[in-house]
């Protein structure tokens, strides 16, 4: 499943696979997960996510403002 998300940054949008940061690996591997699970990713890396859920179609949201 990795390889194959991979493949596909690869191919769509030219990514270098000796420049991928390793949390934007497990960001995928995240993804995937819920995913499977049909759980919703709560993450503030609203940008990955968004990049990721195009090859991988998984829900996430933004975290709720903090309360001060």
């Amino acid at each position: 499943a990795l390889g194959s998300v991979l493949a596909s940054f690869v191919a769509r949008d030219g990514l270098v696979l000796s420049q991928v940061r390793r949390s934007f690996v497990f960001d995928i591997l995240v993804a995937h997960s819920c995913r499977e699970a049909g759980a919703i990713l709560v993450s503030a890396n609203t940008k990955d996510m968004a990049r990721i859920a195009r090859i991988v179609p998984f829900e996430f949201v933004a975290p709720y403002p903090e309360l001060r």
